[in-house]
This record gives C-alpha cells, structure tokens and sequence, in this order.
C-alpha cells in the first residue's frame, strides 16, 4: 500500500515536472521556487525521470512464492488434514 502511495506521487511530481516546460502557467508559478542554476531541461529530464520510475513501482510484480490459505479437511469431526490454495 505504501509502495503504490509512494508511486503515485512521483508520477505526480514527474507529471508535474514535464509541465513545466510545456505549460506557462506552471512555468511561472515554479519559477520562484527553482533555484536560478537549475535550467529547464534538468526540471524536464527530472520529471520524465521520477515518472517512469513511479510507472516501474507500480507495475513491479512480486516474485516468489505466494502462501495460499490453508483450509482443513475433515473427516467425520476431526481433522485429517490441510489443503492449499
């Protein structure tokens, strides 16, 4: 959950990142916070950069072996054994 949290908001921040350069409303209301050596391209590069690793995050599939439930087999009242999911 946290993971897909984190994600989510590097894709915003790279979304946002990429709309500096493209939207001028954007550009203008970033340009006081953005240091004066930091040129445009570094903001557009980091913002593509932050973007796919937040598509990455969200698109990684565990590997391994997943556990399954498992259930009890009865037989009569008591419990002869567990089956697996």
């Amino acid at each position: 959950m946290a993971k897909k949290a984190l994600a989510y908001i590097l894709i915003i921040l790279g979304l946002i990142g990429m709309a500096y350069y493209a939207v001028p409303q954007i550009n203008t209301a970033l340009k006081s916070y953005v240091p004066s050596g930091v040129t445009d391209i570094y903001i557009i590069v980091g913002g593509v950069v932050l973007f796919i690793i937040g598509i990455l995050i969200l698109k990684k599939k565990k590997h391994g072996l997943q556990k399954g439930y498992e259930f009890p087999i009865y037989h009569g009242g008591n419990v002869v054994g567990y089956r697996r999911n």
